[in-house]
């Protein structure tokens, strides 16, 4: 069978073990997992304590004991306990699910095993060798795998897994209802089969005897009575299927006088099936004969047992509904098969003579007429268990279980295969052939009610009224018996006639007697089934039912002859009655303003206008309830008034307030004020009429009515509210219903008025959210702030409510009126820290609301119908997430829809996650200790909290399709958590890194469907992928890798996001490419007649106004943004929709079936776009979300992702092929969001490929990827760009992407070094090095053509690129100006740079240069300032490009030409002063001002023979002369604020530069002149001598040997410096210098400001000689390795050589100048001359020495020597 079902757990139970007690008592037992250390206490206590309890093995309970204290932190036998009740209760669950799909021909849920279903399945095969499932259920009740505990026991309660402590004997006699429900559905999948499970029946009886034995057992009874029935009953309705088995055991003496023994009237109901089976084998006269059997049982009140105590017992009807029905159709079943035995009509007949005998009493006894209205009234609950009939039953007895059976299976009416002729013959021919009706009132009214209960479905109702209609019926039962009894009551309390003249209305008359209680009874009987009929039947068919009655019983409206008897002295249950028929009229729309005219001034005397004469008998509702009902302590007539009341305002929404104000005061003011203050004979009329006034309060406030707070209910919701604040009545009675929380309403539930409280809180509840709501802030917060104020105990009631087992709708009432309260007043949680109570355990009342919050999620999750048939979508209604056989409200309408409890919770924790800390979210999720501090990271916490349900929900990956919207909510609870930026984020994050695991199981699990896979609809499983992307992405960005935990949760995460050959990434790539486009219009498929409708009545324009919103809102549109999609407003437009159809009907555009298939359309139309639009919005989130987890796995994590995965370079090779085929197909849809969110984590991939090959120093192209592959990313690229021509947002990461694959073929930096650098390495001795570069060229080479053909043949793209990179938008500018600015330096043969000419690019950047203003380095963004950079470094890419100088020369000659150097002079950015910019800012000015130099210096390099050149730079020098002055001064300065760093020396370099091709600017600016003294001064002389800070710098670094990269790159920079000055130096005063510069020996008086003088010339060549190039030559030296070399390696080689060419060249310069000074010169003539010689002398010769031996491979060796010899020559002294 593959992998071990979880149900064997259920039968499959180690007995104790002397072997492993032993093991156990030696404390140190031996388990699979190790040795384990114990303690004798408590440790080997409570696990022999546990095994001794339970009767299991002892190591089984070392095992259990060690798992509670995972769960709860304390080692007990209780919480051991726990965790084996928790693991036995989720299988016999499962266990019932799977057999719960099979009796209804239905799926299993997607989190039940595949492994259980079979186990269920073979075991419910009779060909299975195994043994059958009914087998294993009784074994397992016979011997209870949790027995209650015995008297004295020391293990009493248990501990769950919330912390929670619960009865053991409560937990097992769950568990016994359990195995019994199981039982059930059992025995009736195996009476589907040939051969019923007979066998069973001896072990039946048995346990079910027992259960009336014992008493701890006699919770099983109900139960295992249906059990039996289930064996017995399918054999009684069909003998000849009885199967040889049952016919055997029919003549088991044993068996027969074990049924005999059963007592009377609780096992009546086996005995008579039993008898009717051996009906042909017992002589009548027997004892157990039927006939024997059924009158015994009728004379002990069998069938009103049937009814009171099975049918309507709370184990039934609290169980699932399935079960309810079927012991609905066993009981109706016995029943029909007696009355279809000679028999069973013998006792039918004994049961009518009964009926007959008792009428006479029934006429004469009053109270018994009440007692039957009572019996009929559906607001009283039936007796309370055990029930023990009170008498003999009768006829009426025999109706009433009938009446119970078909409203709780009304298939047994309905369904003619179903129907039972015996019920039919009852119902039709017996009561017309007896006339018994007319006789027996209590038959009459028990008939009655079996009609209503048949009635009680649409089609029921249906059937009901077409009977009972006034033409057809002239019996004893019809409209016609019952309207025209109403108008009898009428007449007899009519006016009498007033005399003429005399004025007001006439009295009315007062007859002698009242109306008998049996005539009240038959009336009170005929209200009910006319109410049972128009309220279930469909609105539209009882509107025309209502004209039908009028026409045909010719009494005017129905509801005037309803109205005119209730406003007569008839009794207060008639009253009550026709109320309530009223109120399944008022629920018409149509009918209910008629009702409310009619009715208000009979019985609201307020509310009759002055002067107006009445229209009905004077009524006084008031005089009623505190005159009459008072007296009487019985308030039917005013519940069903206020019932009344509160259909009203439904129906009739926005009313004046003239029309039900007064009625609302006196609902609100003398109902629901004083109900508390009453004394009641019934209590459950308590609970019924507070949770009317409730409601009607609730309405008053707007919760339920369209009106607006002003208007019909205003002032009185401005009253509700004040009383709130001022704790006055309906303060009170609020508080009053609430008080006592959960365990009180728990302790209630068995009571008779238990349902009527718990409906009573659901209302009180929904009422404090509708005023926690209400529309005047400043009067509900006033009303909050009492509550927190004075009524603060009260609040651990109101959120422990949240736990209420029951009913998952009070449950989830309670919650929404906490989420209510915290969002009025968010210091909810501080109010909780504050109130000092404490639980019944010791608990805190912080603590125990974390529970309760912890138990309502784990609860809401466990409800499997809360899902309803449409997902969990919120709203469609309850979506049964109320427990079975809860029943709506009886004021004859739908009580209001609330969210599943689960969803409800996690709304309410997400509404109140940013608020300040402590929030209530912070709270219930254990983020706050009891001190309201941030709790410490993995710090043990006792008890449950929200945040383990979420974690515990999350790693329920099945939960994803069987409950979508709760799923997603949790992922996004989680990622709130773990995202938020305030206190308590690091212990989210600690809890979310430790479920890790789950995780990445639920990563695995949602990407394993496609986007339309699954039983879950694609947006829902689109939003869980896109939160769970989200949530890994904040892990993976907060988590500290220096932590253990941390760092495993960190490789978990990444392989599963990344490894596993990418499938994660794969799946969701693939199904977010899948096809998006939106559907075709429903208007274009639509017949031409219909086209021209909607075009005449302009229905089109319709659907084009209707209001749209946004698909995504709340935290969901917070984090992904604005997708771009809208759906419509189906409710506006559906109002809009009616109107205009009203309209054109009237006006008669075309015939009502057309003109109503044209508005269908319009609205299909809408719906379809609807459903497109959250899909792609879905899509577009996930695709953010995705976006968001690669960008940090890529960038934040690259070095984990790599240690997690296989090899790095090919799994990103196809994460950004498959990323890019994702984006062509969504662009090419349209879908330009989610193209867009995956264009960005394409680009990420890329870049996080180049920096992977990069990255690896041992092989050169080891990471590299083929070429084939690099290929194929490339024409991937390209149809993506083909697809997003359209579409900006996507193409611009899609360049960006293409830049890492441009740079990814480029030749690192390492390797690019000047040409001769190249040619030493080449024709040198370092073979290693040159090898490397030789496999650089061959790894680098071919892909960089291949790409470079690609690209050039492209020109279309080419072009595209260039017009995105003259776009306004910033972003898009500066990456595609970054782009061609690669293109063009690796595209040698200069096509990127003509397509770029040719387009006239470079005139836009240069002439938005131009324009460019001193403000845009101060914008925050920098956003003009990046895109200028860009275009500075597209410009010298430009300038430099070329395969040979004329090429460059050409290129430069077009930048010359269009205005490039007058463009740069005109620029004010670059003039800006860093004095005046903040130290973040000077970054910025360099970005701008180094490219700008090189770009002026690039162009005079290009073209030194160009006078046009040199004058276009000497214009912008001349421009730009206070920029180059301040920018030497501040590399010459001593320091300053800044200091002088590596920029400072890059760009003096530059400005040294340019004045070298333009020596004469000096000689015109003196400020400049100056400052490049002072640079000669401080760099060109020995390190010990200068006083540079940044050449003192590179001194200390060298000195501590820290800092090898910071030291490289600032001598490098003084390097290039020293070199400038030089070069300039030779310009200015060498052998071409015009006019001819003499430099003196020494300085003069004027110091550096006199110029440079031949001592620094010497000096310099002194630092050169001695310092530098030995520093040079010691790291160039090969070194003695192993194997080939590093690219680190190679570029550090490769750099020191080109200092070492920098460095010749620049004593080559010196030299030079050194010998064109010293030529023509006289020792005599300059004594410091010969001084100059002798210094000159050694250092001459160290130098010749250094040219002749180690700078062999250095440079040009004869022309180096040659000019040492001369320059020694021109140096020696005249002999």
């Amino acid at each position: 069978m593959g992998d071990v079902p979880s149900l064997a757990l259920i039968w499959e139970q180690t007995a104790p073990n002397p072997t492993s007690r032993a093991e156990i008592e030696s404390c140190n037992p031996r388990t699979p997992f190790g040795t384990v250390q114990l303690d004798r206490l408590p440790d080997v206590e409570q696990i022999l304590l546990l095994a001794d309890e339970f009767k299991i093995d002892e190591l089984e309970a070392l095992n259990l004991i060690q798992r509670g204290y995972e769960q709860v932190g304390e080692v007990s036998a209780a919480a051991g306990a726990g965790q084996l009740v928790e693991a036995r209760s989720s299988a016999i669950q499962t266990l019932f699910a799977v057999l719960e799909a099979l009796s209804t021909g239905t799926p299993p849920p997607s989190w039940v095993p595949a492994a259980d279903i079979d186990y269920v399945r073979e075991r419910l095969d009779r060909g299975q060798p195994c043994q059958d499932l009914a087998a294993l259920l009784l074994q397992r009740l016979a011997s209870p795998a949790i027995p209650a505990p015995a008297d004295g026991s020391r293990l009493v309660s248990l501990v769950n897994s919330a912390g929670q402590a619960a009865e053991r004997s409560l937990a097992a006699a769950q568990e016994d209802l359990l195995l019994c429900q199981c039982l059930s559905l059992t025995l009736t999948l195996l009476s589907s089969q040939a051969e019923p499970p007979a066998k069973h029946l001896p072990q039946l009886l048995q346990l079910l005897r027992g259960s009336i034995d014992a008493k701890e057992r006699a919770h099983a009874f109900v139960p295992l009575l249906l059990c039996t029935l289930y064996v017995l009953v399918p054999c009684v309705d069909d003998p000849e299927g009885m199967g040889a088995q049952l016919r055997s055991l029919r003549f088991d003496k044993q068996l027969d006088e074990a049924v005999a023994a059963l007592p009377d009237p609780t096992c009546s109901s086996v005995k008579i099936a039993w008898a009717i089976l051996a009906a042909g084998e017992k002589e009548a006269k027997s004892p157990g004969s039927l006939r024997s059997v059924s009158q015994a049982a009728v004379s002990h009140g069998a069938l009103a047992f049937l009814r009171h105590g099975v049918l309507l017992s709370a184990v039934v009807t609290d169980g699932p509904a399935l079960l309810a029905a079927g012991a609905a159709r066993l009981a109706h079943g016995l029943v029909c098969a007696l009355l279809g035995t000679p028999e069973g009509q013998g006792v039918l007949t004994g049961l009518t003579q009964a009926s007959l005998a008792n009428s006479q009493a029934e006429f004469e006894v009053g109270e018994a007429g009440s007692a039957l209205v009572l019996a009929q009234n559906p607001g009283l609950e039936p007796a309370p268990a055990p029930f023990t009939p009170a008498r003999p039953d009768d006829l009426a007895s025999l109706l009433d279980l009938l009446g119970a059976t078909v409203r709780a299976a009304p298939e047994l009416f309905l369904d003619e295969g179903l129907r039972q002729e015996e019920f039919t013959d009852l119902m039709g021919p017996y009561f017309a052939r007896t006339q018994v009706l007319a006789r027996v009132p209590s038959v009459f009214v028990a008939y009655h009610g079996v009609l209503a209960a048949l009635a009680a479905s649409p089609d029921g109702a249906r059937s009901i009224f077409v009977q009972l209609g006034a033409e057809h019926n002239n019996g004893a039962v019809g409209w016609r018996q019952v309207f025209g009894g109403l108008v009898q009551v009428i007449q007899r309390y009519a006016p009498a006639p007033q005399q003429q003249g005399s004025g007001g209305a006439a009295p009315q008359k007062q007859p002698e007697e009242e109306l008998p209680p049996w005539d009240s009874a038959g009336l009170c009987a005929q209200v009910h089934l006319f109410s049972a009929v128009m309220s279930h039947a469909p609105a539209a068919e009882t509107a025309l039912w209502l004209v039908q009655l009028t026409e045909e019983l010719g009494l005017g409206p129905v509801w005037e002859v309803l109205i005119q008897c209730m406003c007569s002295p008839v009794p207060q249950e008639l009253k009550a009655a026709l109320n309530a028929a009223l109120a399944a009229l008022a629920r018409l729309p149509e009918v209910a303003p008629a009702i409310l005219s009619s009715l208000l001034p009979a019985v609201v005397p307020s509310a009759r206008p002055v002067g107006a004469p009445p229209a009905l008998p004077h009524y006084d509702i008031g005089y009623q309830l505190n005159e009459v009902e008072a007296r009487a302590e019985r308030y039917e007539e005013t519940l069903s008034f206020t019932r009344l009341a509160n259909v009203l305002w439904r129906s009739l929404g926005p009313v004046s307030a003239q029309g039900m104000d007064a009625v609302s005061d006196f609902i609100v003011a003398t109902v629901l004020s004083s109900v508390f203050q009453r004394s009641y004979r019934l209590e459950a009329q308590k609970w019924e009429l507070a949770e009317a006034g409730l409601e009607h309060a609730s309405l008053v406030l707007g919760r339920d009515s369209p009106a607006p707070v002003s208007s019909g209910g205003g002032g009185q919701a401005q009253a509700i509210l004040r009383d709130l604040a001022g704790e006055r009545g309906v303060y009170r009675t609020l508080w009053s219903v609430l008080e006592g929380g959960v365990r009180t309403l728990v302790d209630a539930r068995s009571a008779a008025h238990g349902r009527a409280r718990e409906r009573a809180t659901l209302a009180a509840l929904r009422f404090l959210s509708a005023a926690l709501d209400a529309r005047d802030r400043d009067a509900a917060g006033a009303a909050a702030d009492t509550l927190l104020r004075h009524g603060r105990a009260r609040l651990p009631a109101l959120l422990g409510l949240a736990a209420y087992p029951l009913d998952a709708r009070l449950a989830a009432a309670a919650v929404e009126a906490t989420g209510a309260l915290a969002a009025l007043r968010p210091a909810l949680a501080c109010a909780l820290l504050a109130t000092r109570a404490r639980g019944a355990g010791g608990a805190s009342v912080a603590a125990e609301a974390r529970d309760a919050w912890a138990a309502a999620l784990r609860a809401g999750v466990g409800d499997c119908t809360a899902d309803g048939g449409g997902g969990d979508g919120g709203d469609g209604g309850d979506g049964g997430a109320a427990a079975p056989g809860v029943a709506a409200s009886p004021s004859g309408a739908a009580s209001p829809p609330s969210h599943p409890l689960d969803q409800a919770v996690l709304d309410v924790l997400l509404d109140n996650v940013g608020v300040p800390f402590p929030g209530l979210t912070a709270l219930l999720c254990g983020l706050v200790d009891e001190a309201g501090m941030p709790a410490a990271r993995g710090a043990p916490r006792a008890g449950a909290t929200a945040l383990d349900a979420v974690l515990d929900l999350v790693a329920d990956a099945g939960l994803a399709e069987a409950r979508p919207g709760t799923y997603e909510k949790a992922l996004a609870l989680l990622h709130a958590l773990v995202g938020g930026r305030g206190a308590g984020r690091g212990a989210a994050l600690e809890a979310a890194l430790g479920a890790a695991p789950a995780l990445a199981a639920a990563a695995r699990h949602l990407t394993a469907a496609t986007a339309g896979g699954g039983r879950c609809a694609p947006p829902a499983g689109l939003a869980q992928r896109a939160w769970l992307l989200l949530l890994l992405a904040e892990a993976l960005h907060a988590a500290d890798a220096a932590v253990g935990l941390h760092r495993e949760a960190l490789k978990l995460l990444l392989r599963t996001l990344l490894g596993d050959a990418g499938s994660v990434a794969r799946g969701l790539l693939e199904s977010l490419g899948s096809e998006t486009t939106a559907p075709a219009s429903a208007l274009s498929d639509a017949p031409p007649k219909l086209q021209h409708l909607v075009q005449a009545l302009g229905l089109a324009d319709a659907l084009s106004a209707a209001p749209c919103h946004a698909v995504l809102e709340g935290l969901a549109a917070e984090v992904a943004g604005d997708t771009g999609v809208v759906v419509v407003d189906l409710f506006a437009l559906k109002s809009d929709l009616l109107h205009r159809f009203d309209e054109a009907v009237a006006a008669g555009a075309g015939s009502v079936e057309d003109t109503r298939a044209a508005f269908q359309l319009i609205l299909r139309h809408a719906q379809q776009h609807n459903a497109w639009a959250e899909e792609a919005s879905a899509r577009a989130f996930l695709a953010g979300a995705w976006r968001d987890a690669i960008v940090v796995a890529l960038t934040h994590r690259l070095d984990l992702a790599a240690a997690s995965t296989e090899e790095a370079s090919p799994l990103l090779s196809r994460l950004l092929d498959t990323s890019l085929a994702a984006v062509a197909q969504l662009a090419g849809q349209g879908a330009v969001p989610a193209a867009a969110a995956l264009a960005q984590a394409a680009a990420a991939a890329a870049a996080a490929l180049l920096e992977c090959v990069r990255g690896r120093g041992a092989d050169v192209g080891g990471a590299m990827p083929a070429p084939l592959v690099l290929q194929a990313s490339l024409e991937a690229l390209l149809r993506a760009l083909g697809a997003a021509h359209a579409a900006p947002r996507v193409r611009t990461p899609l360049w960006a992407a293409l830049s890492s694959l441009l740079a990814l073929v480029t030749p690192p930096e390492e390797l690019a070094v000047p040409g001769p650098v190249l040619q030493i390495v080449m024709d040198g001795d370092d073979v290693a090095a040159a090898d490397v570069l030789a496999e650089a060229d061959a790894v680098f080479g071919a892909p960089c053509e291949s790409m470079l053909r690609t690209l050039r043949s492209s020109r279309t793209m080419l072009a595209c690129l260039v017009g995105d990179a003259a776009s306004p938008d910033t972003v898009q500018a500066s990456t595609a100006l970054s782009l061609l600015a690669t293109a063009v330096r690796v595209d040698a043969a200069g096509t990127v740079a003509d397509v770029v000419h040719a387009q006239g690019l470079p005139q836009r950047m240069l002439q938005d240069l131009a324009h460019l203003p001193h403000a845009a380095i101060l914008e925050p963004t920098n956003a003009r300032g990046v895109v200028a950079e860009a275009a500075l470094n597209l410009l010298l890419a430009l300038a430099l490009s070329g395969v040979d100088r004329e090429a460059r020369a050409a290129n430069a000659e077009r930048l010359l030409e269009a205005q490039l150097l007058p463009s740069l002079a005109r620029c004010e950015a670059l003039a800006t002063h860093p004095e005046t910019l903040a130290d973040s800012l000077h970054a910025r000015l360099h970005g701008l001002l180094a490219p700008a130099l090189r770009l002026a210096l690039a162009v005079a390099t290009s073209l030194p023979q160009s006078p046009a050149a040199r004058g276009a730079l000497l214009v912008f020098l001349r421009a730009r002369a206070a920029v180059l002055t301040r920018v030497a001064l501040d590399a010459a300065r001593d320091g300053g604020r800044r200091g002088v760093g590596a920029r400072e020396l890059e760009q003096a370099a530059l400005v040294v530069g340019l004045a070298g091709w333009v020596p004469g600017l000096l000689a015109e600016d003196p400020a400049l002149q100056g400052a490049v003294y002072r640079l000669l001064y401080r760099f060109l002389c020995t390190d010990e001598a200068s006083d540079s800070l940044a050449v003192a710098r590179l001194r200390a670094l060298r000195e501590s040997g820290d800092g090898a990269d910071e030291a490289a790159a600032l001598a490098d920079r003084i390097l290039a410096l020293r070199c400038a000055l030089v070069q300039y130096l030779h310009a200015a005063a060498g052998p071409g210098a015009q006019p001819v510069v003499r430099l003196p020996v020494r300085p003069g008086p004027d110091g550096p400001a006199g110029g440079p003088t031949l001592v620094l010339i010497k000096d310099a060549l002194l630092q050169a000689v001695t310092g530098d190039i030995p520093d040079a030559l010691t790291s160039a030296a090969p070194a003695d390795r192993d194997g080939a070399m590093s690219l680190a390696e190679v570029g550090s080689t490769l750099g020191t050589l080109g200092r070492l060419h920098r460095l010749t060249f620049l004593v080559e310069h010196l030299l030079g100048v050194l010998l064109f000074q010293l030529r023509g010169r006289a020792a005599g003539n300059d004594p410091g001359l010969e001084q100059l010689g002798r210094t000159l002398e050694p250092l001459l010769l160290q130098l010749e020495q250094m040219a002749g031996d180690s700078l062999a491979p250095a440079r040009r060796l004869q022309d180096l020597r040659l000019l040492v010899r001369r320059v020694k020559e021109a140096a020696a002294p005249p002999v």
